[in-house]
């Protein structure tokens, strides 16, 4: 479905973006992931996409290159892309780190869990965000 925007996951751990991909055929969502692994990469792809930016950022914290708070700031300042929901997924549950992220203007943080059933159960708060199959 070319009208249905697509999501972008900023994730360089391929077991993470395994358990994403995971979570969003269980949850039937037909939104497009497209998936990069760094800040750099993500807003490139933003660029080239400037006709069919993405619903929903979820954006890791730890990455080479250009780290998730990095990218945010650069996400920010821009003119399109700062009207873009951002939700950071870390395995960090330091208060600093979730309040930073906050105040850096995220929509919503979401802790990594070795558990699929509780991840599954985090993301269902992106709803608004996706699309899901009848």
């Amino acid at each position: 479905m070319t009208d249905v925007p697509p999501i972008l996951l900023v994730e360089d751990d391929q077991v993470d973006i395994m358990i994403v991909k995971r979570g969003f055929r269980k949850l039937n969502v037909i939104n497009e992931l497209m998936v990069v692994n760094d800040g750099e990469q993500a807003l490139a792809y933003l660029e080239h996409a400037l006709s069919r930016l993405p619903s929903l950022i979820l954006l890791d914290i730890n990455m080479p290159k250009m780290n998730g708070r990095e990218c945010l700031k650069q996400l920010k300042k821009h003119p399109v892309f700062k009207t873009i929901p951002v939700v950071m997924l870390s395995s960090s549950q330091e208060r600093h780190d979730v309040d930073q992220c906050l105040e850096m203007g995220i929509v919503g943080y979401i802790l990594k869990s070795v558990e699929f059933a509780d991840f599954l159960t985090s993301i269902q708060v992106l709803k608004p965000y996706w699309i899901q199959r009848p």
